[in-house]
């Protein structure tokens, strides 16, 4: 109390109340209302703002608390003791190399949100941790069937799909993001015991999924019900295309014969990237985002019409190639202006992703050169580009190397969605026309012991062998004007229970100048 003039001034004191803890970061900043909208609120997009949610907490089920997910006391989290022992790997290990070289607040933020929150997602991701572990246990020895798999594991694989099957036989749908965060983690699951027919069809299931999702608040009450997805959702949706694209992709480039589905909302994200590039770009994560997008557009506009049904009739395989080649070409540009200006910025880790970002568009200039656009069929051509393969050679050991000095532990089996290295070193094993060269790229996969996604490093060695020994020994059979045997495709039908695949590998015109295509060889290949 003041006095002035002898009079007694009371001063008026702010209302205390008690200080709001949600809202995105930069409604916090400007001190104005959030409507907690996601991935992006109404106030940020109405004004052009980025919303920024990076340090969201962490809500739990049940009666557990959580305040800091990697570091959070065993204690804090649901389940078990032992459940929750292999949750601390996942939030340690697991998701360290899940986000990739790029980082990606998905894994570090968001599937972390979700684990702790929906049962379903919290069981897979233990049973992926346990997974990896058991993995890791007998990485330096071939195992076939389940026999490395332990009840645990497999149990918390089934109570994951029991907690999805609860939601049904109570007439209940799950969220959208709860389905496609499962999903994800069984792909994820497969792909670590080797069973990748089984991934594929957690893969196309998802796909499916992801066409059929229609927003919560424009749901029509007249219509079937359908997976519904809301905005203030834990998870972006636009993430979770991302993961799904890039799996996609992997399954394309794996499996050339694979059967293309229209997905209306790939084909929106891919086309978006297609129509415009950024520049310049922001961050690296988002020049690989683009590239990963015109990759998938890349290869599914190459599919044959009757396939694909999101290329025009009168686009052509030149033409596709032409639009394509543009695109990574504008999308490097956009990649190099940010280097100019960010990359004396860049941590070990950015670096490593500049790297990716450069073997990325590396093989993208091989793969879409303007010799491929009338003779998709002519594999010499690839003799040209020995100074590219070897960079890519150079670039993907120094990634290796890098990672090596992880705290992942010796033998810890490294596991992404990202194909920044096998595929790429799959690329120069099998194109490359220098031996030396090639065998240096099939030893790097040999000896890496990586997953990524849907490629093994393990399987692809092998495939890449047969390759090398087929193509060589047909060199050496044949006199100096014998036309040079080269595999032009390779057949793959994965067993559905066991770690081994049906390998074929296809020459086209072999003996003349004709289209037939010769199996050469068929190899049974366990990893």
């Amino acid at each position: 109390m003041a006095k002035q003039g002898g009079k007694e001034i009371t001063k008026r004191s702010r209302a205390s109340k008690p200080k709001v803890t949600t809202g995105c970061l930069t409604c916090k900043t400007r001190r104005v209302k959030c409507d907690e909208g996601k991935p992006s609120c109404h106030r940020c997009k109405s004004t052009g703002r980025k919303c920024d949610w990076k340090r969201c907490t962490i809500p739990a089920f049940g009666s557990y608390v959580a305040t800091a997910a990697v570091c959070l006391p065993l204690r804090q989290f649901p389940g078990t003791l032992v459940e929750s022992n292999h949750f601390q790997f996942f939030c340690t290990k697991t998701t360290l190399q899940l986000s990739g070289l790029f980082g990606c607040t998905f894994w570090n933020q968001e599937v972390l949100q979700a684990c702790v929150s929906q049962p379903a997602i919290w069981h897979a991701a233990v049973a992926v941790a346990a997974l990896q572990q058991e993995r890791s246990a007998t990485v330096h020895k071939v195992v076939e069937d389940d026999e490395h798999l332990s009840d645990f594991t497999l149990n918390q694989y089934v109570k994951a799909m029991q907690h999805l099957r609860g939601f049904y036989s109570k007439d209940q749908r799950p969220t959208a993001e709860v389905v496609l965060i499962c999903c994800i983690f069984f792909i994820c699951f497969e792909s670590l015991r080797g069973h990748l027919a089984t991934a594929l069809v957690h893969l196309n299931y998802g796909l499916r999924l992801l066409s059929e999702i229609e927003p919560e608040d424009q749901k029509d009450p007249s219509a079937p019900a359908r997976l519904l997805y809301s905005h203030n959702s834990f998870a972006s949706l636009e993430d979770l295309a991302l993961i799904f694209t890039r799996l996609d992709t992997q399954a394309n480039q794996l499996l050339w014969n694979r059967k293309l589905t229209k997905n209306s909302r790939l084909e929106e994200l891919t086309f978006k990237a297609v129509r415009h590039i950024p520049t310049p770009c922001t961050s690296l994560e988002e020049t690989r985002r683009i590239a990963d997008q015109i990759w998938n557009f890349c290869l599914c506009s190459l599919k044959s019409p009757q396939e694909n049904t999101s290329v025009r009739a009168g686009d052509t395989r030149a033409a596709t190639l032409q639009l394509c080649s543009t695109k990574f070409s504008q999308s490097f540009a956009a990649f190099e202006r940010f280097m100019e200006h960010s990359g004396s910025n860049l941590d070990a880790k950015g670096r490593q992703a500049a790297n990716a970002m450069k073997i990325c568009h590396l093989v993208a200039s091989m793969c879409l050169m303007p010799e491929h656009q009338n003779d998709r069929d002519n594999e010499e051509v690839f003799r040209n580009y020995e100074k590219q393969f070897s960079e890519i050679i150079c670039l993907v050991t120094d990634i290796i190397d890098s990672s090596a000095d992880e705290s992942l532990g010796g033998d810890t089996v490294r596991f992404t969605l990202d194909g920044c290295v096998l595929g790429p070193l799959f690329f120069v094993a099998v194109r490359c026309r220098h031996k030396i060269l090639r065998r240096k790229a099939i030893s790097l996969l040999r000896l890496s012991r990586r997953l990524e996604g849907l490629w093994d490093s393990s399987f692809l060695a092998q495939v890449a062998e047969s390759v090398m020994e087929i193509e060589e020994r047909g060199s050496d059979d044949g006199g100096s004007e014998a036309k040079p045997l080269r595999i032009s495709d390779i057949d793959v039908e994965f067993d559905h229970d066991r770690r081994r695949a049906l390998v074929s590998y296809i020459v086209k015109g072999w003996e003349d100048s004709s289209d037939a295509e010769i199996r050469a060889r068929e190899d049974v290949v366990v990893w």
